[in-house]
């Protein structure tokens, strides 16, 4: 027994050497290749300053004083008013950089109020007094006695944020609107603004739908109109996550526009107004400059992925070096190797992790201006694709030096639903804008056209009737005492107007017919 054991104990410490030999190799090989990456580092310097040169003739700055400018007076910012000011607290100071290099990568995720009413317009829903009251007794308005469950009760409840409402509606219309950005913090940082002014667009919206109950349609249009402004408000940090806030406060802002008309309350003054500021909605240009923005954001934090990924690297190398020591018996081996990479990540910051970062911001500058086209009024779903396999093709390649990094993006600054956010959000500001010309021509000829080309003669202000996706008209459909518009939605596939996704898990964008029945079953 013991000379079996004995036998054994060379073979162990000899495959023990292998595995450290191996180890130390794999060092070795790392710091190969950080030399290759960084051997021509003034060519990679020269890349990120004409990067900067080409940004700073666009309006765009990798530097933060250049990125942030200064905030304007109190007085003259919306975001300056008491009750948005104390929302802000400055985290610089307390940042980790894995914390926010974690942050940078995450998928934008568009923003959800909790505690709605299980249906809306978007079912051809109108929300009656217990809907408006789940929405305020979740909000926390209490008073003593609870008033009755009906629109004089709920307009006693929205008492309870009057303050808050009053400060904002006299603010609405202040010249700036900055909000309390840290660059350090990264463009995902959880703002708390984003939260409340997500609810208070749904306050306004709510009100609204309480004061067409009342009959009271010039306090209904006041409120709609404050919902708008305060929404167009969320995109002004100019992050992803400002613009996805947009998108969600405008849709369920469209619920008291939307059961007005069903109802036939709107007169045409009220209509025109509101088709007039519907046109100062563009979520084209919107995600369009907030996308790019956090692109040269997150590339301008250059010093935050250095860090991250030199002690990403670092750790392993000084393992294996460490391994490479204990076998290799030469003098002064630790001071040698050790001034190589010293050496070697002495250079590295400056040139290939910038490189990286600048070649992250060309992507997303060829990116951006091939999805997002503002002239021809179209987001396609198919250039969408098709940018997102180019894409995949550059930057998959394990010999591409820039995967390492760019493809930790791929998610965060390039994931085809900020897209498809941008695209839905324009298919109901053109939907909506049809729907009151619509209603205009039914005040009119007490009836409602044949199609959307009947109504052109209607419009002061310019609208769209093409859909965003295809280019194609939206399709129109007259039903017995309504209408209803659609676009074919992301996958550009016709479900004939169904509400919500069908059974295949296709869904249309769609400004539902009043008198459609919202409880249909699914066809598909």
């Amino acid at each position: 027994m013991n000379g079996g054991s004995s036998q054994r104990k060379p073979k162990r410490f000899f495959f023990l050497r292998i595995f450290f030999l191996l180890a130390g190799i794999g060092g070795l090989f790392m710091a190969f290749i950080i030399a290759v990456c960084v051997l021509d580092t003034h060519r990679e310097e020269e890349e990120w300053n004409t990067l900067k040169t080409v940004l700073a003739k666009k309006g765009l700055y990798l530097e933060k004083d250049l990125m942030f400018p200064p905030k304007p007076p109190d007085e003259q910012n919306f975001a300056g008013i008491p009750f948005l000011s104390t929302l802000s607290e400055d985290k610089v100071g307390n940042v980790d950089v894995f914390e926010i290099w974690n942050s940078l990568t995450n998928v934008h995720m568009p923003y959800m109020l909790s505690d709605l009413p299980d249906l809306s317009w978007r079912d051809a829903y109108m929300w009656n007094p217990e809907d408006i009251r789940l929405i305020l007794l979740t909000r926390n308005a209490v008073l003593y006695p609870e008033p009755p469950v009906s629109a004089e009760g709920n307009l006693l409840l929205f008492e309870c944020f009057k303050p808050q409402m009053l400060e904002i509606e006299e603010a609405v219309e202040r010249p700036f609107c900055k909000f309390p950005i840290f660059f350090e913090m990264g463009p995902q940082y959880p703002y708390l603004h984003l939260g409340v002014l997500n609810e208070t667009v749904l306050l306004f919206s709510a009100r609204a739908v309480t004061y067409l109950d009342l009959g009271k349609t010039d306090e209904a249009l006041n409120d709609i109109i404050l919902s708008w402004k305060v929404a167009q408000r969320l995109g002004s940090d100019q992050t992803i996550l400002g613009a996805m806030a947009v998108h969600s406060s405008f849709l369920y802002s469209l619920q008291p526009l939307w059961q007005g008309i069903a109802r036939h309350q709107w007169n045409t003054q009220q209509l025109e107004k509101m088709q007039k500021e519907l046109a100062g909605f563009n979520f084209i240009q919107l995600f369009k400059t907030n996308q790019l923005f956090e692109i040269i954001w997150t590339a301008g934090m250059n010093e935050v992925v250095e860090t991250v990924y030199l002690t990403k690297i670092g750790i392993p190398l000084l393992q294996g070096i460490e391994k490479i020591e204990k076998f290799l018996p030469i003098d002064n081996i630790s001071v040698r190797i050790n001034s190589v990479v010293e050496a070697l990540f002495s250079k590295v910051p400056v040139g290939w992790i910038r490189m990286n970062l600048a070649h992250l911001a060309e992507t997303g500058i060829d990116y951006i201006s091939k999805v997002y086209l503002i002239e021809d009024h179209r987001i396609d779903p198919d250039v969408v694709r098709e940018q997102m396999e180019v894409f995949q093709s550059r930057y998959e390649d394990t010999l591409n030096p820039d995967r390492i990094i760019v493809k930790n993006f791929k998610q965060s600054l390039f994931s085809d639903q900020i897209s498809q956010k941008a695209a839905e959000g324009q298919a109901f500001i053109d939907m909506a804008s049809i729907a009151c010309i619509m209603e205009r021509f039914y005040l009119k000829h007490q009836r409602y056209p044949e199609s959307v080309d009947a109504i052109s003669q209607l419009s002061a202000t310019r609208f769209f009737r093409y859909d965003i996706v295809t280019g194609d008209p939206y399709i129109f459909i007259k039903t017995l005492k309504s209408f209803s518009l659609y676009s074919l939605g992301w996958d550009k596939l016709n479900n004939f107007g169904q509400i919500k996704k069908t059974a295949s898990g296709m869904e249309d964008w769609i400004w539902p017919a009043s008198d459609h029945n919202s409880q249909i079953d699914l066809v598909f």
